[in-house]
């Protein structure tokens, strides 16, 4: 079997698996009330001091009222990844088919990756509703849920990370709230405490507000997306090693 065919083969089982359970379809759920909360709130906000809505989507992308959930749904949505698979003793019986422990990994990942696209995309609804009755800039539209992608790829590849660490899911859970929390807040935090020292431009580089910041203003830098994608692509790598060192335990 081709690693292509493989990584298909595996995402699209995983996929449908995401799909058929219950807490998925709770995720979503809440997910898209807490989005729909904070367009009401941004639309309110914008209607009484006279805003241009081509700012909305921009309001909406930094509002911490729309990150705040997605750093406790990311981990929920992968802590049974490879954790359940361990418990289940599953991945045993996996990995003694033609595939490898990277494949695994990046099967796994397309397809949660795939469901966080999914779960956003009542944005575009909102989005078009704005259209409808006032004005979007598309470009930064388009640039912001670049952003979105790229900055929930990245945390989540560390939470698929804390799953291969345990066979047990609350455990993934929680470490991967750690993690995600932290890659996410602990620059921000360190940027305004390195202000003017010789840190100061590392710590602002990886925060990941400030990015999403940037592309919902329509700005793009190279270094954002490498700095996500390279990020994702340790998180993997170390999420296969992992499988691969507790490999029978």
């Amino acid at each position: 079997m081709s690693a292509v065919r493989a990584v298909t083969a595996i995402a699209t089982r995983e996929l449908r698996s995401l799909f058929l359970q219950p807490l998925a379809w709770v995720v979503m759920t809440a997910l898209l009330l807490l989005n729909g909360l904070v367009f009401w709130n941004a639309l309110a906000i914008f209607n009484l001091q006279g805003l241009p809505s081509s700012e909305l989507v921009r309001f909406i992308f930094e509002s911490l009222l729309f990150w705040l959930p997605l750093l406790i749904a990311l981990p929920v949505i992968a802590m049974r990844l490879i954790a359940e698979e361990r418990q289940s003793g599953t991945i045993e019986t996996l990995l003694t088919t033609p595939v490898t422990e990277t494949q695994v990994v990046v099967g796994k990942y397309a397809a949660a990756l795939l469901f966080f696209v999914v779960l956003w995309t009542p944005l575009l609804a909102f989005v078009g509703l704005v259209e409808y009755y006032g004005d979007v800039d598309w470009r930064a539209a388009g640039s912001g849920f670049l952003g979105l992608v790229l900055t929930g790829g990245f945390l989540l590849s560390a939470a698929l990370c804390a799953s291969a660490l345990t066979r047990n899911q609350i455990v993934a859970a929680v470490i991967g709230f750690v993690l995600v929390f932290g890659l996410f807040v602990l620059p921000l935090l360190a940027g305004f405490q390195a202000e003017g020292g010789p840190y100061e431009s590392l710590f602002r580089h990886m925060d990941l507000y400030t990015a999403i910041s940037e592309f919902a203003r329509g700005i793009v830098r190279t270094s954002r997306v490498v700095y996500t994608v390279t990020g994702a692509a340790f998180f993997l790598f170390v999420a296969a090693r992992l499988m691969e060192a507790f490999k029978g335990q």
